[in-house]
């Protein structure tokens, strides 16, 4: 969930010890989650790049133009993709969770090594599920 410029790991279930913990905040340029909530809100987006971004690895986008347009890119493809920007050696994969009136309010991610990023449809369909458990719960 986005917080400030962080996104908010709420739940977490890995056997990938480098992955974010539950209450951790990840910055949210950084890992696959928060770059595909930045695609889809705007305003955030823009308050998040109006300070220097951090590079946590040597991957890490730090360039405003180039994150606007990978953020572009994850709401276009309907996922969000990160390898190795977070940490060196985790790739991650999200896909987005809407509210009852559509906007994207959450993301699913799995966070893993190797093959992760193939992972989406099943991301998807895990984003998917948890919707229809909003959509029950409204």
């Amino acid at each position: 969930m986005p917080s400030y410029r962080a996104v908010l790991c709420l739940v977490q279930r890995s056997a990938c010890a480098d992955a974010p913990r539950p209450c951790e905040l990840v910055p949210a340029h950084a890992n696959a989650g928060g770059k595909l909530l930045l695609g889809h809100r705007d305003r955030w987006r823009e308050s998040v790049l109006e300070l220097p971004l951090e590079r946590l690895t040597d991957r890490t986008i730090v360039d405003p133009e180039a994150l606007r347009d990978d953020c572009a890119a994850a709401v276009r493809r309907g996922l969000g993709l990160e390898r190795g920007e977070y940490r060196a050696e985790l790739q991650s994969v999200a896909a987005p969770v809407r509210d009852v009136a559509g906007e994207v309010v959450a993301a699913v991610a799995l966070t893993g090594r190797n093959g992760i990023i193939d992972r989406g449809d099943a991301v998807a369909d895990a984003a998917a599920e948890v919707e229809a458990r909003l959509a029950e719960a409204a």
